[in-house]
Order: structure tokens, then sequence, then C-alpha cells
């Protein structure tokens, strides 16, 4: 792999045969229009011909565009945070993006990316994002920075007016980062970006952003996020509250400003784990809720009030949130 290469595209694919022409012919025009853009696709154990397809694609590049594109093959399926992890340890460039199987990047705005990214030295850069479903399209969209914010006072702004976008794909980390702070998903978790993007945005010294729509995000029937198996239902919300147990380790390190933001954020994943399972109140999820629920109340005693406050008098979206995830978890 080249070292002078701006940007790394990790795409991590599992049992995309039936999508690897579309995907193969998107990296294809990438390689071919962006000379300091490199590839790598980690295919996590595919039972179909996802591998093959991938191969073949390799096979019928250029010379060059071939020495940037990097292929591994796990042997055993390890889910998408390992997969990425595996992509990151091959990455060559300055800076790293995540691009899922089924979605693309919106290549008209991938050249004056990589302009910004040549210049800057900002941790990590956001990017919008255009989510494609059955009812149409619709941007998301990151909150402004104001000049010089930390990306600590990114994380709180946007906690707070309920507008922070959890994907990994919307935002780019640069390799200095990534290796500074031991950057990395939580191996093994389903919903490991409630985990990857708040400790990012903690543990990060700068950040930038790029305003145009750079990432499609395809919603498909058969994804996680529309995945209601009650197995699956059961693991997700386990893994929630794996997150918003594991998210005390950073409240040490965690700017003063930003504690109560970080707080709101476990608060609304524990909710989210509720809410999705809705547990018997003498389950163990139930009871596991409940005893992050005190935990989380032990940092900030005068919430306890906010759950028979009015919302007339809770300006703070937050905090709302707050109030109705103290009603919801018993």
């Amino acid at each position: 792999m080249p070292f002078d290469t701006t940007l790394t595209i990790i795409c991590t694919a599992f049992n995309a045969a039936q999508r690897t022409q579309e995907l193969t012919e998107h990296l294809g025009e990438i390689l071919t229009t962006s000379p300091k853009v490199e590839v790598v696709v980690v295919d996590d154990a595919s039972t179909d011909q996802t591998w093959q397809a991938l191969e073949q694609f390799q096979r019928g590049l250029s010379t060059h565009d071939r020495a940037r594109l990097a292929l591994i093959q796990n042997e055993q399926n390890r889910g998408l945070a390992a997969a990425r992890n595996t992509g990151m340890q091959h990455a060559s460039g300055r800076y790293v993006c995540f691009l899922d199987d089924d979605d693309a990047l919106i290549l008209a705005s991938l050249r004056g990316l990589l302009t910004i990214l040549a210049t800057t030295t900002s941790d990590l850069m956001t990017v919008n994002v255009v989510e494609e479903s059955d009812a149409g399209e619709r941007r998301l969209t990151h909150p402004l920075l104001s000049d010089d914010m930390p990306p600590a006072a990114f994380f709180q702004r946007a906690v707070e007016r309920g507008t922070l976008l959890t994907p990994a794909w919307a935002y780019l980390y640069s390799r200095h980062f990534i290796d500074r702070c031991a950057w990395q998903f939580p191996d093994g978790w389903i919903h490991e970006d409630c985990w990857s993007t708040p400790t990012a945005l903690l543990r990060a010294q700068s950040i930038c952003q790029f305003s145009q729509p750079f990432y499609r995000y395809r919603r498909r029937a058969g994804s996680l996020t529309l995945n209601d198996s009650p197995v699956r239902l059961q693991q997700r919300a386990q893994d929630l509250m794996n997150i918003c147990e594991a998210l005390f380790s950073e409240h040490p390190t965690c700017p003063v400003f930003a504690r109560s933001a970080l707080l709101a954020r476990q608060f609304d994943l524990l909710a989210y784990a509720c809410s999705i399972t809705s547990p018997a109140p003498a389950s163990a999820l139930a009871q596991r809720a409940h005893a992050l629920k005190i935990r989380l109340l032990s940092e900030r005693p005068a919430w306890r009030i906010l759950q028979w406050t009015p919302t007339l008098f809770l300006k703070q979206k937050h905090l709302r949130r707050v109030r109705d995830s103290l009603k919801a978890v018993r």
C-alpha cells in the first residue's frame, strides 16, 4: 500500500453477493478517479460468493488501481466492529472513513473533501449524510461548528439539541488520532457506534466540518436497525446496556462542561434498550436497567426530580429525554 495516501476507505462486507456488482463498480470508480485514495475491503467470512466477486474485481483493475486496493478475508465471522478494526490495521491514509457494503459515497463531493484533507490537521471531520429509503430521501446534518470549538463541546451541543449523528460513517478520523488515543470499535458488541462516536468526540483534540453531503445511507429491510427478531432484540438491548456501562470509563477524563451531556447520552442508551424489549419488571434485563439508572443518578442526584418536572420548565431537550428515561426505566 502507498504511504502518501490522503484517505483510506474501509469497506466491510458480509454475504453481499447480490450487491457486489454495484459495490465493486462504485469502488472501481473511486479508485480510477481519485489517485490519493486507497480502499480496504474486509470480508467478514461471507458464506456466499462475496469473496470470489471481490477477487474477480481486483483482477480486472489496472496495475495502478490494484496497488491501492487491499482485500482481507476473516476466517471467522466476527461482526462489524472487529471487521472495521481489521481494516484500520491495514489503512495507510492520513484519514480514514467507513463504508458499509450496501451504502455509497457521493463522488461529486469527494474532490472537495480531499482538497480539505490535504491541508487540515484536525483529529476528526464531520460529513453530512443523505438517507435513502422507500419513503424517499432526507438529509442528515451535523450541528454547525463554531470557530475553534473543541470536539467535546460539539458533542455537548449535539446531545443537548438531540442532533448527534451516531454512525461512524458520519465522520472521518485522522490516523494520528487513532494511534494517539488507541481508538477502536468495541469487538463483539452490536450498536458499536454508540460507543465509538462519543469516545471519539470526547478524546479528540480538534474537529472540522465538511458541509456537503458525502455519505449515502440506504435503509433496507433486514438491516440491524430494522431487525425485530426477539433473540436479536435481546442481544441488542444487552449490548446497549454494556455500552452505557462502559461509558462510565470516560467520566474521569470528560471535560466538566460535557459531563451532563455524556450522562444524558447514557440515559438515552438505557431508555432505548428498554424500549426495544419492554422487559418484564422481574426479569434480569429490567433489574440490570434499574441498577444502571441508580448508578447514573448517583452522578447527578438533582436529576431525580426531573421525572416530576413539567415540560414547560425543561427548556433543554436532553433534560426532557432524561426525564422520559427516568419514567421508562423502573
